[in-house]
């Protein structure tokens, strides 16, 4: 069912001129994307990793 919903959008955006619409196919994805609030927060990301492998491995061990 799948499928044949991505060929009708395929179809029809090869005979309405549809497709993207920025220059780069991965600026029309990153419209409007929920990215998480990896911006917002107030740390890296890369920050919090040390942190999180103690506590996975603390966990794994109980």
């Amino acid at each position: 069912m799948r499928d044949t919903r991505m060929a009708a959008l395929l179809v029809h955006d090869l005979r309405t001129g549809g497709g993207p619409a920025l220059p780069h196919p991965w600026q029309d994805e990153a419209y409007g994307a929920a990215h998480g609030g990896l911006w917002r927060v107030p740390y890296t990301p890369r920050s919090a990793l040390g942190l999180a492998v103690l506590l996975g491995l603390g966990g794994a061990r109980t």
